[in-house]
């Protein structure tokens, strides 16, 4: 049996009519952020059952915040070992991805000694000060990412942008800037409001909790920068995920906190209420008394690698699904071994779970002969499934931008780059102390904006939804949302939700994040815009085709 797991924030899960009754689940992930909505047939409950009883609905079970789905049978346990080999190769549960969801579900599956779990992961451990050391989450670390280029986009001038994915261990969690912010109530009754009880903010609170926890600064660090926070809205000291504030700002950070005051923009205390519309300070995913990058690998998969029932295999690159003979039931996974340029099979007893990430999960998907059909012929490859909405709905943030010419105060925002002393004694207070400039990532001062407060008043807001409401999307929006009536009916509740919360202001439509550098970026959190994420026609096993589709005549990118 499969299937898929992933939730990063945004989700598309479809159980199509023609499949009513059988073993096929089916979810396509989104970006990060939970910015957007899932479709009206999304119907997740908390229990266990096999996957498709009726069109439109299904079986999830939550369990730390990730969704999964399960049936029973015998186990077997391999034996240990977390490396690129390993002889055995049937196991109960086979993972694809050890990112930022495949570590959670992998710790929280092995909790059963009496059963088996591998997972599968493309990169490899690192354990570099890269990867460990907060300052160093200012910069992109590409060299763990992904090398993936989108295509052409017709209404940015044809030009094509920079994808970025995790390809190590921890996924996004082990390369991100290391800001942990979370979304307001209303983004997440949004979920419910498509018909799925218990998937709004009072049913994943207490799973929020039971996965962060949060512990402040040392006294006289609040004090010093004027921290704020609610440990209330946290879990407690064994939630895996550990967080803290840095324990350095640069000071002209709070000329940013000043300016957002005289535009009226309410100072929130604690943003993880589900209040996060104004301006707040955020935690970082730090460890509070480490200093040290908090990620899926260092907070689910350390503590319990030693677990003889639990297998990581690095540098394996899941090519397909397999199946039984003729069907749709998935068996296992045939994978590459990449320093062996060997191809092996995996056999799951109870099931296969895709955790391979907004790009690589439909393109597994697609290669396994599971989405649109006029995509897998073109690629040469035999439908089993002819499912138009693998590759579809998805979504990122579009980001402008605005730069001044500012004179800073010392010291300054980037006095690390630019100050070989004041780097130096950074980094021994950091080596000695745990404290200081190394302990900062990317900022956690940070303003999210109804849009409301964009464009000032309720008025402006409101002629602005119902022009969004008027707009024709199918004239923006790739042509499986003209040829699919189900993938255009996902859209259009998404849409009319968002049309609803935008008048509310009960969701935030900009993100601002700021840190006393005259370069702040506006980045988009409502975008209408639809991309697909489609086989390479001529090399499917390349790195797939990506199309963000953005600014098509999109009411919603006249905000940035």
């Amino acid at each position: 049996m499969l299937f898929v797991l992933q939730f990063t924030s945004q989700l598309f899960l479809v159980c199509p009519p023609s499949r009513a009754n059988s073993a096929l689940l089916l979810t396509i992930v989104i970006r990060y952020k939970p910015a957007i909505l899932a479709p009206t047939n999304f119907r997740p409950v908390k229990s266990f059952d096999l996957a498709c009883s009726k069109p439109g609905h299904f079986v999830l079970t939550l369990a730390a915040g990730l969704l999964w789905v399960g049936i029973a049978s015998a186990a077997t346990l391999p034996s240990s070992g977390n490396s690129t080999t390993n002889t055995t190769r049937e196991y109960d549960y086979v993972i694809v991805g050890g990112g930022l969801t495949g570590l959670v579900v992998a710790n929280r599956l092995s909790e059963d000694p009496k059963v088996s779990v591998l997972v599968l992961e493309y990169g490899i451990i690192d354990r570099s000060n890269t990867t460990r050391v907060p300052y160093y989450g200012t910069s992109l670390n590409i060299g763990a990412m992904f090398n993936i280029t989108s295509g052409p986009e017709p209404a940015m001038q044809n030009r094509s942008y920079a994808v970025r994915a995790g390809s190590i261990a921890g996924g996004g969690s082990s390369v991100n800037g290391m800001t942990l912010d979370r979304a307001s109530a209303g983004d997440y009754d949004s979920w419910e409001l498509l018909g799925n009880p218990g998937w709004g903010w009072d049913g994943l609170l207490p799973y929020f909790k039971k996965s962060t926890d949060f512990d402040p600064p040392p006294p006289e660090i609040v004090e010093k920068y004027n921290y704020t926070y609610d440990e209330s809205w946290y879990g407690e000291d064994a939630s895996p995920l550990k967080s803290t504030i840095p324990h350095w700002q640069a000071p002209d950070t709070y000329t940013f906190f000043d300016g957002l005051d005289e535009l009226e923009i309410p100072y929130i205390e604690e943003h993880a209420a589900g209040t996060a519309i104004g301006q707040f300070w955020t935690p970082a995913s730090i460890h509070p008394t480490k200093l040290e990058r908090s990620s899926s690998l260092t907070s689910y998969y350390d503590p319990v690698s030693a677990r003889p029932n639990l297998v990581l295999l690095t540098q394996h690159q899941v090519k397909t699904l397999t199946f039984n003979k003729g069907t749709t039931t998935v068996t296992g996974v045939r994978a590459l071994n990449r320093p062996k340029n060997e191809t092996i099979n995996f056999t799951a007893k109870r099931e296969v779970i895709l955790a391979a990430g907004s790009i690589h999960t439909p393109q597994i998907l697609q290669l396994s002969g599971i989405g649109p059909a006029s995509i897998l012929e073109a690629a040469g490859v035999d439908v089993r499934l002819d499912f138009p909405a693998v590759g579809s709905n998805f979504q990122d943030h579009p980001v402008a931008y605005l730069n001044w010419n500012l004179t800073n105060t010392e010291p300054q925002p980037n006095e690390l780059a630019t100050n070989a002393t004041f780097n130096a004694e950074a980094l021994q207070l950091y080596l000695t102390n745990r404290t200081g400039p190394y302990t900062k990532a990317q900022s956690n001062s940070v303003a999210f904006l109804s849009l409301e407060m964009i464009l000032g008043s309720a008025d402006a807001a409101s002629v602005m939804v119902e022009e969004l409401k008027s707009q024709e999307h199918r004239d923006y929006l790739p042509y499986i949302y003209s040829a699919d009536d189900e993938v255009n009916a996902g859209f259009e509740a998404q849409r009319e939700i968002i049309a609803e919360q935008l008048i509310a202001s009960d969701v935030a439509v900009l993100e601002f994040p700021f840190s006393g550098l005259g370069s702040v970026p506006n980045a988009l959190q409502k975008p209408l815009s639809r991309g697909t994420v489609y086989l390479n026609a001529t090399h499917p096993e390349a790195e797939p085709v990506l199309k963000y589709v953005f600014a098509r005549r999109e009411i919603m990118m006249t905000l940035i």
